[in-house]
């Protein structure tokens, strides 16, 4: 599976408009290609055939279909295949041929993949006035703490770092109780 284009394969599947069945095959063969190179095979290239492509697309074909369901099985394909090619997101590289499948290279540009965020500058978004990067703390040693931290079932503070009261621990008891009231709840057995 190649992580880099599934990634791609979802940051740029807005392109397909309302193709559902597009936007399905497309995701099915960015989980089937690799982002590197494997031997002959180029990176980004799915070569699995239509069946798997059907299988992909919801279709289950198995050797007792008949014909009919596995014409519209390759016709859904088909269409599929064409509106990732008009909207850019593969090309073919061979076509079909007896006893060979054909064969997509993804063309998704992993570069590409935040294309629909505009920059910075033209969002407006700035810091707010008056702060300056010496005024943001470098580690989490400088930031302040917020809120106590309790060990479990000893109802201390585990370190100096907090002030304040100190807070009851929760307990296993207190959760399987709170369990056992929200299963009643659920079930219709009262509170």
């Amino acid at each position: 599976m190649g992580l880099e284009a599934v990634r791609a394969a979802f940051n740029q599947s807005y392109r397909l408009g309302e193709k559902h069945a597009a936007r399905v095959l497309l995701l099915h063969m960015a989980f089937t290609v690799t982002d590197r190179t494997q031997g002959d095979r180029p990176a980004m290239t799915y070569f699995a055939g239509w069946q798997t492509a059907a299988g992909g697309l919801g279709y289950v074909l198995d050797e007792l279909d008949d014909e009919e369901r596995a014409k519209a099985a390759q016709a859904a394909v088909k269409r599929a295949l064409r509106a990732l090619e008009a909207a850019g997101l593969i090309t073919r590289m061979r076509r079909s041929s007896p006893g060979k499948t054909a064969e997509w290279k993804l063309t998704l540009d992993p570069i590409d993949t935040n294309s629909r965020q505009r920059p910075r500058s033209e969002r407006g978004g700035r810091r707010p006035s008056g702060t300056r990067d010496e005024d943001r703390p470098n580690s989490d040693e400088d930031r302040p703490v917020h809120g106590t931290v309790t060990v479990l079932n000893s109802g201390r503070s585990p370190s100096p770092l907090s002030e304040g009261p100190e807070l009851p621990a929760m307990t296993t008891t207190h959760l399987d109780a709170h369990a056992r009231k929200s299963s009643r709840v659920l079930l219709g057995g009262g509170s």
